[in-house]
């Protein structure tokens, strides 16, 4: 094998290689998207350097090339920007594992700056794992007992009282979440076991995994991206209008997503968004692309829309521009400073990582990408947390929201509304 900069060797690596290799490494991350040609797998592990401070995520270069193979993402920095502050991780990555779900095609690389130590530990995992053994596939998250962290009657005070908010003029929109819990004594492979056996069920687009520490783990199964630049064009889907999925979408499901209250929920995400990528992009660029699109998933089906915009290359690179339209107005509200503020005094359990965003940076291309941290587990001392909600407006009603809250998650927990 050739380790030299900007070398990828051809290799497809099996499920079970992934876990052996994923269980040995260090903060190992696994981004995963199903998504027809944009359907990638990336896998690393072992950083050169990791960090906690968002001021340090930096690239230094003047010019950037595309990869051979099309990689996404080759090297560079991947990490989490949670919803609640001091809740940021980010590790910069000298090796990548990549492969192409539309070619079943994947590619091993080595950056120049990645270690020998480093090459030598990954090409020695590889050769010496099992390629013939199947996954467990009773290792799911739906297998954990799953329990609601708080009463109906508490997720009703806080719906009344956000209600309340709403007709006084303080929102128009406000995203209200309910989390639920269950005992998880997992092991690292047990995780990343569950996370392959969910995603390939999910169908959604922005899945990831990634170890934050020894015992603490993200699992996303997340069908939303959040904000993605590719050659300076930034582009958003938010995600807003849900209804519960028992196979493909019928004509009653459709009417009911392309309803005058889910439409206009959308449309008020949409214009807040507008508004967000408008700071950080050039005058007159903000367009939307599509809007009120109908997306399918194993558990609902959601209308998306689609906003594209010239990033301002004059101010911004494309992670302050990440961070200065975080955090993502789908799971905040409108206005979103008026939304949060009462998100924070509403809702019993803070979110943490959840309705945060999983990023990657690449140096080589200087793509972006990110999700929105919903339809995710975090695994944390031996306990598994999940969160769902939806948003609220002045027509909402109390038992549609919280049926929607356990739909969002049925996949993943369980319980049945």
């Amino acid at each position: 094998m050739t380790n030299t900069f900007n070398a990828s060797k051809e290799l497809t690596l099996t499920n079970k290689q992934i876990v052996n290799l994923i269980c040995k490494l260090k903060h190992a991350i696994y981004l995963k998207s199903l998504n027809g040609r944009d359907g990638w797998s990336i896998i690393s592990g072992n950083p050169s350097r990791t960090s906690i401070n968002p001021n340090e995520v930096t690239l230094h270069k003047d010019s950037y090339a595309a990869t051979a193979t099309g990689q996404p993402f080759t090297s560079g920095w991947i990490g989490v920007n949670g919803y609640d502050k001091n809740f940021f991780f980010a590790a910069y990555y000298d090796w990548s594992y990549s492969f192409c779900h539309e070619s079943n095609e994947g590619w091993l690389y080595f950056s120049e700056t990645c270690s020998k130590e480093t090459r030598n530990a990954v090409n020695k995992l590889i050769e010496s794992s099992p390629s013939n053994s199947d996954l467990n596939q009773n290792l799911t998250t739906r297998a954990l007992d799953w329990k609601p962290s708080q009463s109906f009657s508490q997720y009703s005070s806080s719906f009344a009282k956000l209600k309340d908010y709403i007709f006084a003029g303080d929102c128009y929109q406000a995203n209200l979440t309910q989390r639920f819990e269950a005992n998880a004594n997992w092991s690292k492979g047990d995780a990343i076991n569950a996370f392959l056996n969910d995603t390939d069920r999910s169908m959604a687009n922005y899945c990831a995994f990634i170890e934050i520490e020894a015992n603490n783990f993200l699992l996303s199964l997340s069908p939303e991206q959040f904000l993605q630049c590719h050659e300076g064009t930034l582009q958003s889907k938010p995600i807003k209008g849900t209804v519960k999925a028992n196979g493909a979408l019928t004509t009653t499901q459709e009417q009911e997503l392309l309803s005058t209250k889910n439409k206009a929920e959308n449309l008020m995400i949409v214009d807040l968004l507008r508004n967000d990528l408008g700071k950080v992009s050039e005058t007159g660029s903000v367009t939307v692309e599509k809007l009120f699109d109908i997306e399918s998933f194993s558990n609902v089906h959601h209308l998306v829309s689609t906003i594209k915009s010239k990033l301002n290359r004059a101010r911004y690179d494309e992670f302050s521009a990440f961070l200065n339209c975080f955090p993502g107005g789908s799971i905040t509200g409108a206005p979103k400073i008026r939304a949060m503020e009462i998100i924070k005094e509403i809702e019993k359990h803070p979110r943490r990582y959840y309705c945060g965003s999983i990023f990657y940076w690449d140096d080589q291309t200087n793509n972006f990408d990110s999700n929105i941290l919903i339809r995710t587990v975090e695994l944390i001392n031996n306990k598994a947390y999940c969160w769902a909600g939806g948003g609220i407006v002045a027509d909402s009603e109390l038992m549609s929201e919280y049926q929607e809250s356990i739909n969002k998650v049925r996949h993943i927990t369980g319980i049945n509304p």
